[in-house]
């Protein structure tokens, strides 16, 4: 047998190192398993993920006639988390290449909001280079979407819409990260705009400066990495004087941002006192229950009570609070108050909090 160099001998032992190091079975058994999870997960959705190009491994979203949170949750829920989901993944396995609204007959000003951010994500994550194609859009629809500025996210024109003239009357969103209070005062004055000044002025800014606080303190750690954003917009029907307003953030959601703050003792404290669960809705109940923000500063609001309060002062109206797998929901009607708790068989990716006032009639007392 031919004896081997010294040289030869050095060659062969950095060769095995190399290969030594590139080769990670745990690693590869790893990413195995994410892609097997992934296809089953598409598999199991196939009712609104559809595969376009089998080779190129690219996907669309088909949204049902309805969206909306209150009337069909689970239906309008999976395919906006399913934007998120597959933006996430590996594009190289999946890769989300289209949504289609085509068949969307309406929409609820609160889903508008979150699938509006949820698609505004997507845009970053391609450079903002989506263009969306609404040619067999609904004009109700289509008209919605621009008085709410969904097409100001694209290099796109204002759609050109024939629709009557609707009793809805919706505000541009106002996009905001944390820090931005001031954002608060934009969108009062483009309520006042649509409302008059029907609409109690302290109380509401108070609401919506308290909502934007909140994410500067608890919806996105120092850990997060993905860029932080709210969205905030609201909408207001001449017919049943109703106004609605809508905040979203894509952060951690109260369930999982309560056991990380310095009210965490207490809020144990009130669900072990009430033998409340240690769930989604009871983590929501409690971070409202517990009236200040986890910040607790003496020359702050008192956080979510605040939304509360602007409820009461008009003694007809709500507040839904949806957060990971968690509802809550405060009703006030003729000054008669009541909660409701409920589980979400399918998270909302973030934090969605939708209060919702009858104002007085024009000339009323307010």
């Amino acid at each position: 047998m031919k004896k081997i160099t010294k040289k030869q001998r050095q060659r062969d032992v950095l060769y095995s190192l190399q290969l030594r190091k590139s080769y990670h079975p745990s690693k590869q058994s790893s990413k195995k398993g994410e892609i097997l999870i992934a296809n089953q997960w598409i598999k199991e959705n196939q009712r609104f993920i559809r595969q376009l190009d089998k080779k190129r491994k690219t996907y669309s979203i088909e949204f049902p006639e309805e969206v909306n949170f209150s009337s069909a949750f689970v239906e309008s829920v999976q395919p906006i988390n399913a934007i998120r989901k597959l933006i996430e993944l590996d594009s190289k396995k999946h890769r989300l290449k289209s949504i289609n609204m085509n068949n969307i007959n309406g929409i609820s000003t609160p889903a508008s909001l979150v699938l509006t951010a949820e698609i505004d994500k997507w845009n970053d994550k391609v450079g903002r280079k989506l263009v969306p194609q609404t040619e067999e859009w609904t004009e109700n629809v289509k008209a919605q979407l621009s008085d709410l500025g969904f097409f100001e996210l694209f290099n796109f024109d204002k759609c050109k819409v024939t629709t009557e003239p609707s009793t809805l009357n919706i505000v541009k969103f106002i996009k905001g990260a944390p820090g931005d209070e001031k954002k608060a005062k934009i969108l009062r004055e483009k309520i006042e705009e649509i409302v008059g000044n029907r609409v109690k002025r302290p109380p509401l800014f108070q609401a919506l400066s308290e909502a934007i606080t909140n994410v500067t303190h608890h919806a996105y750690p120092k850990t997060y990495r993905s860029k932080k954003h709210w969205y905030m917009t609201a909408s207001f029907c001449n017919e049943s004087r109703r106004l609605k307003v809508a905040f979203y953030d894509q952060g951690i959601g109260i369930p999982s941002s309560l056991p990380r703050s310095n009210l965490w003792e207490r809020a144990k404290a009130y669900m072990n006192r009430l033998n409340l669960y240690n769930d989604h809705p009871s983590l929501i109940e409690a971070a409202v229950e517990m009236g200040r923000t986890q910040t607790d500063r003496e020359n702050r609001g008192k956080g979510l009570q605040d939304l509360l309060e602007f409820i009461k002062q008009y003694g007809n109206g709500y507040m839904s609070i949806l957060s990971q797998k968690g509802l809550y929901k405060f009703t006030c009607e003729n000054r008669s108050e009541r909660t409701k708790k409920e589980s979400l068989k399918y998270p909302i990716l973030g934090t969605l909090i939708i209060w919702s006032v009858i104002v007085p009639e024009k000339g009323g007392a307010s």
